[in-house]
């Protein structure tokens, strides 16, 4: 990120600081590790520090980034987090939408959003990165290869998409908070294809569009593969699984397959991590997809063809971005690009159901 961006702010108070402390250019400069250059632009009016240099020009003066720059909207109190942040985090994405105002996410999952934030949020209040943020969809879902999509979505359609990785139950319970746009949901299988749609019409009610993103292989990856209890009708319970949280389909389908029995081992948060702990030695087993077994070179035995689909309120097919993101699963290149995964198929992809 440079020092300067020469649209975001009028002149600062960072010349009257200075001064108070009776302090040189010069020496400003060498304690907030910036150019003179840079200090004297800020000064002067004719530029604007960055994030970074706003925070080091506040820390060499004493002062708060609101004292010195002034730089809060009018309406920046109008912005509130759409969950709480993790702990120490305080870097965001803003989120700007005509029918629920401007909203803050906590940056999170940045193998999934390899994005820069928008601002930080400190003791002064928020600090934004120079420009506008972008048109962007939220997704919350556990598709390990969901940033495949928002890349095509963002190249394609020119909107971001965020990412955020949640297990199908917790995904449909924000997107019926609103917290979200879209929700991904796995339910459904080859043998039963409607399992999606009554899953949200049970958590959700009427009212909701399902789209096809793809179906994926789901099933048991491990480190040995002649291990008896591979087998998903003779399974050991000796065996110490990575687990997924209650609720989740992974959590079913291994309920399902040791038949009440309790599983023994650890949760872990996504399909990914279960098989990175059974690659690591620290899980013997875990129910997850054949990308993931794929990506670390594990044995995976499949159980079931999932079909994935992407959940929003059917109302929003007006908005153009969900328009466009239907006609994106529906492309030949969506098909083609989601079939070239390990274990997808997008045959079926665009596909539209609703509840």
């Amino acid at each position: 990120m440079s020092e300067l961006s020469r649209d975001a702010h009028p002149a600062s108070g960072v010349a009257a600081r200075r001064e108070q402390l009776g302090l040189s250019q010069a020496v400003l400069a060498c304690r907030a590790g910036v150019s003179r250059a840079t200090v004297s632009a800020v000064e002067l009016g004719k530029a604007s520090p960055s994030v970074t240099a706003a925070l080091a020009l506040a820390s060499a003066l004493d002062a708060s980034v609101e004292e010195l720059f002034g730089n809060r909207r009018d309406d920046d109190h109008d912005i509130s987090w759409v969950w709480s942040p993790p702990a120490g985090e305080n870097r965001a994405w803003e989120v700007c939408d005509p029918t629920r105002g401007r909203r803050l996410y906590p940056v999170e999952a940045l193998d999934l959003n390899p994005l820069p934030h928008d601002m930080v949020l400190g003791s002064a209040g928020l600090v934004r990165r120079e420009g506008t943020p972008p048109p962007t969809l939220t997704l919350a879902t556990c598709d390990p290869a969901a940033r495949v999509l928002a890349n095509a979505f963002e190249d394609v359609v020119g909107v971001r998409m965020l990412c955020f990785p949640r297990s199908s139950q917790l995904a449909l319970e924000l997107l019926g908070q609103d917290r979200v746009d879209l929700a991904g949901v796995h339910a459904a299988t080859v043998e039963d294809p409607e399992a999606n749609v009554r899953r949200v019409r049970e958590l959700l009610g009427p009212g909701w569009l399902l789209v096809r993103a793809a179906g994926w292989e789901s099933g048991i990856v491990s480190r040995d593969a002649s291990r008896r209890w591979l087998h998903p009708r003779q399974p050991s319970p000796r065996c110490q699984w990575a687990m997924r949280e209650s609720g989740s389909v992974a959590r079913d389908t291994l309920d399902q397959l040791l038949e009440g029995a309790p599983a023994m081992g650890r949760e872990v948060a996504g399909h990914r991590q279960a098989a990175e702990a059974v690659g690591a030695g620290w899980a013997d087993a875990a129910v997850t997809l054949r990308l993931c077994a794929a990506g670390l070179g594990l044995p995976f035995t499949r159980l079931r063809n999932e079909l994935i689909d992407l959940v929003f309120p059917a109302a929003r097919l007006s908005d153009r971005r969900f328009r466009n993101l239907v006609a994106l699963l529906q492309s030949a290149a969506w098909r083609q690009l989601a079939s070239d995964l390990p274990g997808y198929d997008g045959r079926d992809a665009g596909a539209v159901f609703q509840t």
